[in-house]
């Protein structure tokens, strides 16, 4: 079942994030096609537009995630989400799997569409780029590895320390039924300056400070949807 629930949470943000991830690619083949007809004006113009996509493609994917959330657990559709033979902690697991997804594929079409931009502009970006793998040693090849591990690491942690302060956040809103919004705008921040304060108090490195703070986020939203959830 959890699988399902993946599958149709990864349709639906898929449909609404389409659009953006084809103007991301259709701008940065603009600026490619308008370079080459030497249309350095037009060109800029495009430049911007793909910048100002960009931030769209960041912005309306946290606003998908957010809507997504809500809608599935606090609107009429909660009815029917918890009439699902799965755990409470297995539907927001479902969603959070489907979130990072989607803000993994929205940087690496960003970094894919900037990087494209470059090498149009300076084609010889590639020979910079290209690595002598025939020198690298074992040890060297342990070093990238292990730095390429932390990246993915910190990056998914990173987000998913986003994704949940917002579940957890709008979990408390809820429990205001007149000021839900205002109580979720509430809790986000204070729930920021207590990761803040808690990573200070604690003083461990990042990648634990982000776990612990995951595993917090996480037991706040399943309580309240688990044990406050209240959709009369």
């Amino acid at each position: 079942m959890l699988i399902h629930l993946f599958k149709y949470e990864i349709k639906s943000i898929f449909r609404q994030l389409l659009p953006f991830y084809a103007a991301l690619i259709l701008f940065a083949l603009l600026e490619k096609v308008f370079y080459i007809m030497q249309m350095p004006t037009i060109m800029s113009f495009t430049a911007l537009f793909h910048v100002l996509i960009i931030a769209a493609v960041m912005v309306f994917t946290l606003v998908v995630i957010t809507r997504r959330f809500y809608s599935n657990f606090f609107s009429n559709e909660g009815y029917l989400t918890f009439t699902l033979p799965v755990k409470t902690w297995e539907l927001i697991i479902s969603k959070l799997i489907a979130a990072l997804l989607f803000a993994f594929t929205g940087m690496l079409l960003t970094f894919a569409t900037v990087f494209f931009l470059f090498v149009t502009i300076n084609p010889d970006i590639l020979a910079g780029v290209q690595f002598p793998f025939s020198t690298i040693t074992p040890d060297d090849m342990l070093n990238l590895t292990t730095h390429f591990a932390a990246f993915i690491y910190g990056t998914l942690m990173y987000d998913a320390t986003a994704i949940l302060i917002i579940y957890a956040s709008v979990s408390i809103g809820h429990l205001s039924r007149e000021h839900s919004i205002f109580c979720a705008f509430a809790a986000f921040f204070g729930l920021f300056i207590f990761g803040q304060i808690f990573s200070f108090i604690l003083g461990a490195n990042y990648y634990v400070t982000s776990l612990l703070l995951c595993g917090i986020f996480f037991i706040i939203t399943n309580y309240i949807l688990s044990h406050r959830l209240n959709l009369a």
